[in-house]
Protein backbone atom coordinates (compact mmCIF):
# COMPACT_ATOMS: atom_id res chain seq x y z
CA UNK A 1 0.00 0.00 0.00
CA UNK A 2 1.59 3.54 -1.11
CA UNK A 3 0.46 6.12 1.65
CA UNK A 4 -2.83 4.86 1.46
CA UNK A 5 -4.09 5.51 -1.74
CA UNK A 6 -6.01 2.54 -2.92
CA UNK A 7 -3.95 0.05 -4.80
CA UNK A 8 -0.56 1.65 -4.99
CA UNK A 9 -1.19 3.89 -8.04
CA UNK A 10 -0.38 7.35 -7.89
CA UNK A 11 -2.40 10.40 -6.54
CA UNK A 12 -2.84 11.84 -9.56
CA UNK A 13 -1.70 15.57 -8.70
CA UNK A 14 1.48 13.75 -7.62
CA UNK A 15 2.60 13.01 -11.30
CA UNK A 16 1.40 16.65 -12.13
CA UNK A 17 3.54 18.03 -8.79
CA UNK A 18 6.79 16.03 -10.16
CA UNK A 19 6.23 17.41 -13.73
CA UNK A 20 6.30 20.77 -12.20
CA UNK A 21 9.29 20.38 -9.98
CA UNK A 22 11.21 18.59 -12.41
CA UNK A 23 10.26 21.83 -14.97
CA UNK A 24 11.70 24.29 -12.01
CA UNK A 25 14.70 22.28 -11.43
CA UNK A 26 16.07 22.57 -15.40
CA UNK A 27 15.02 26.32 -15.63
CA UNK A 28 16.98 27.05 -12.47
CA UNK A 29 20.37 24.60 -13.59
CA UNK A 30 19.95 26.37 -17.05
CA UNK A 31 19.69 29.73 -15.52
CA UNK A 32 22.70 28.92 -13.28
CA UNK A 33 24.67 27.57 -16.10
CA UNK A 34 23.72 30.85 -18.52
CA UNK A 35 24.92 32.72 -15.31
CA UNK A 36 28.60 31.24 -15.02
CA UNK A 37 29.10 31.79 -18.86
CA UNK A 38 28.13 35.28 -18.24
CA UNK A 39 30.53 36.15 -15.77
CA UNK A 40 33.39 33.68 -17.40
CA UNK A 41 33.31 35.11 -20.61
CA UNK A 42 33.74 38.59 -19.78
CA UNK A 43 35.61 39.36 -23.24
CA UNK A 44 39.58 37.64 -22.45
CA UNK A 45 40.05 34.53 -22.74
CA UNK A 46 41.99 32.95 -19.16
CA UNK A 47 45.03 32.36 -19.95
CA UNK A 48 45.71 32.92 -23.61
CA UNK A 49 45.97 36.68 -23.26
CA UNK A 50 49.34 38.96 -24.01
CA UNK A 51 50.24 40.68 -20.95
CA UNK A 52 50.83 43.90 -23.07
CA UNK A 53 47.51 43.79 -24.72
CA UNK A 54 45.95 43.95 -21.54
CA UNK A 55 48.10 46.76 -19.98
CA UNK A 56 47.70 48.65 -23.40
CA UNK A 57 43.55 48.36 -22.49
CA UNK A 58 43.95 49.28 -19.13
CA UNK A 59 45.42 52.32 -20.21
CA UNK A 60 42.95 52.64 -22.36
CA UNK A 61 39.88 52.54 -20.10
CA UNK A 62 41.91 54.45 -17.90
CA UNK A 63 42.57 52.27 -15.23
CA UNK A 64 45.92 53.25 -14.81
CA UNK A 65 48.18 56.07 -15.95
CA UNK A 66 51.09 56.81 -18.56
CA UNK A 67 53.83 56.36 -16.20
CA UNK A 68 51.91 53.30 -14.70
CA UNK A 69 51.71 51.73 -17.69
CA UNK A 70 55.61 52.42 -18.82
CA UNK A 71 56.86 50.90 -15.85
CA UNK A 72 54.69 47.78 -15.98
CA UNK A 73 55.32 47.40 -19.73
CA UNK A 74 59.21 47.67 -19.02
CA UNK A 75 58.88 45.29 -16.01
CA UNK A 76 57.42 42.56 -18.58
CA UNK A 77 59.67 43.29 -21.02
CA UNK A 78 62.77 43.11 -18.68
CA UNK A 79 61.03 39.53 -17.27
CA UNK A 80 60.78 38.03 -20.41
CA UNK A 81 65.07 38.59 -20.86
CA UNK A 82 65.50 36.70 -17.48
CA UNK A 83 66.40 33.47 -17.40
CA UNK A 84 62.78 31.88 -17.18
CA UNK A 85 59.85 32.57 -15.16
CA UNK A 86 61.07 31.88 -12.16
CA UNK A 87 63.19 35.00 -12.18
CA UNK A 88 60.78 37.17 -12.33
CA UNK A 89 58.26 35.69 -10.00
CA UNK A 90 60.50 34.65 -7.38
CA UNK A 91 63.34 37.15 -7.25
CA UNK A 92 62.04 39.79 -5.53
CA UNK A 93 60.97 37.87 -2.54
CA UNK A 94 64.78 36.22 -2.29
CA UNK A 95 63.04 32.61 -3.61
CA UNK A 96 65.17 32.55 -6.61
CA UNK A 97 67.43 29.67 -7.56
CA UNK A 98 69.95 29.69 -4.65
CA UNK A 99 72.94 26.97 -4.59
CA UNK A 100 72.48 26.39 -0.36
CA UNK A 101 70.99 23.02 -0.50
CA UNK A 102 67.85 24.57 0.13
CA UNK A 103 68.63 25.75 3.82
CA UNK A 104 68.40 29.40 3.32
CA UNK A 105 68.88 31.11 6.61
Amino acid sequence: MMFGYGNGAWHPWAAVLMGVGMLVFLVLVICGMAALFRISGSGRSSGDSDPNQILKERLTRGEIHIKDYKRRRDLISSSRKGSGPSSFRFSSFGLGNHDDGGTRR
